[in-house]
C-alpha cells in the first residue's frame, strides 16, 4: 500500500504548524488536517487582545514559525502570513475520526469516510477540546459560556468565572472593568496559574473590584 504523504499532521496549533513548516523545509510531502474552518483554533478562541507569548520565554524555536510575544491578533496574522510564505499544505474542516495501521503505512480516516495514507503521523491536537463542563441538563437554560471571545461585549453583568488556571484568571481580569465578577475556586491557592496572573488577580481582589469564593464538587 503506497503512502500518499510522507507525513500527515493532525492539528494546526503551534505544534502542528511547526511540524508543517519543518516538513516544507525538509522536502517532505505533507498535509496538516484541521477540524475547524481556520488555523490555530485555540488562539482564535482566546479573548480579543489577549497577550500571547512563548512560555518559558527561553523556549528554543525549531521551525520557521514565528512566535514572538504579541496580541492574539498579531500572532494570528504572523502565522497566517508565514503559512502562505512557506506553502504549508493545510486542509480545513478535516476532522479525523480514526487512525489505523496498514502494512508499512498509516491510514488516517476522516469524516465522510475519506482516507489518507501516510508513512508517519504527527498528533498535535492539544488539550483545548477537553473542556470541563458543568454537567447541567439541557432544560436548564442558563447563560453559560466555555470560552470568552470579547470581554467588552459584557456590560453591567454579574458573572461567575469557574476555575483557577491562567485562562480563568485572564477572563476574570478582562471582565472586571465593566462587570461584577466572582472567581470560584475549589482551593485557597492558584497553583496552576502563572505568578504574574496570580499577582494581578490577588491585587484586584484586595482592591475590592473582584471577588472570590470557595466551592466543592457536588458529584465526583
Amino acid at each position: 500500500m503506497t503512502a500518499e504523504f510522507d507525513v500527515v499532521i493532525v492539528g494546526s496549533g503551534p505544534a502542528g504548524l511547526s511540524a508543517g513548516a519543518r516538513a516544507v523545509a525538509t522536502g517532505m510531502t505533507h498535509v496538516v488536517l484541521e477540524a475547524a474552518p481556520h488555523a490555530a483554533d485555540t488562539l482564535v478562541r482566546y479573548q480579543r487582545g489577549k497577550f500571547v507569548m512563548a512560555y518559558p520565554i527561553t523556549l528554543p524555536l525549531r521551525s520557521g514559525l514565528p512566535f514572538a510575544a504579541a496580541s492574539r491578533e498579531e500572532v494570528l496574522q504572523r502565522w497566517g502570513d508565514r503559512i502562505d510564505e512557506l506553502g504549508i499544505n493545510l486542509r480545513y474542516e478535516a476532522r479525523v475520526t480514526g487512525i489505523e495501521r496498514a502494512e508499512s503505512t498509516f491510514v488516517v480516516i476522516l469524516e465522510k469516510e475519506q482516507r489518507l495514507m501516510a508513512k508517519s503521523v504527527v498528533l498535535a491536537i492539544g488539550l483545548q477540546g477537553n473542556v470541563n463542563k458543568l454537567g447541567l441538563s439541557a432544560d436548564e437554560r442558563l447563560p453559560i459560556q466555555y470560552h470568552l471571545d470579547d470581554a467588552a461585549a459584557h456590560q453591567s453583568e454579574r458573572i461567575v468565572v469557574i476555575g483557577a488556571g491562567d485562562s480563568a484568571i485572564e477572563n476574570a481580569l478582562g471582565l472586571v472593568e465593566n462587570n461584577t465578577v466572582y472567581v470560584a475556586n475549589r482551593g485557597e491557592e492558584f497553583v496552576s496559574a502563572k505568578s504574574s496572573n496570580e499577582s494581578a488577580l490577588r491585587s484586584a481582589i484586595d482592591a475590592g473590584v473582584l471577588f472570590r469564593f470557595g466551592m466543592r464538587p457536588l458529584l465526583s
